[in-house]
């Protein structure tokens, strides 16, 4: 199977090399849970506040094709409160580039990539991420954030 048949491995290089963190093992590699479980998890961490436990099990359910948007969207959150910009607009892209997005999600992640890259300075990149969003929902603007069910698709 080439890389392009294979989008794990194409999450897994974008992780290492856009990202900047080291991909989770795959599913074979590492001993039991599934990829909700991860997530679940990941979600209890953040609302407890416990990010380097977050950041690890919302990394492993990334690797979920159909949890990936919803994952990468709380990644981009958590690196955003930590500081870390760079991670987090990696994420906010991630999430992006997962295929099927709903309307709305996309929307947020789009306004959630601009603020990062506003609060990294970059204005282009935010003007750019923002008028994506604007040509998705011309009522973006209104949005202050996308409900979280709508990230989780709950």
């Amino acid at each position: 199977m080439t890389e392009r048949e294979d989008p794990l491995r194409s999450l897994r290089r974008f992780l290492a090399e856009e990202v900047g963190c080291e991909p989770s093992p795959s599913p074979a590699q590492r001993a039991g849970g599934s990829a909700e479980t991860h997530f679940e998890l990941g979600v209890a961490y953040v609302q407890m506040g416990l990010l380097e436990d977050a950041v690890r099990e919302l990394g492993r359910a990334a690797e979920e094709p159909r949890l990936r948007a919803s994952s990468a969207a709380l990644l981009g959150s958590v690196h955003l409160e930590r500081g870390d910009l760079e991670r987090a607009i990696g994420w906010y892209r991630c999430g992006l580039a997962t295929r099927g997005l709903p309307r709305r999600t996309r929307v947020g992640l789009l306004q959630d990539l601009g603020r990062a890259h506003q609060m990294a300075g970059d204005e282009r990149q935010a003007a750019r991420a923002f008028t994506q969003a604007a040509q998705i929902d011309q009522s973006f603007r209104e949005l202050s954030t996308v409900p979280l069910s709508d990230v989780l698709g709950t």
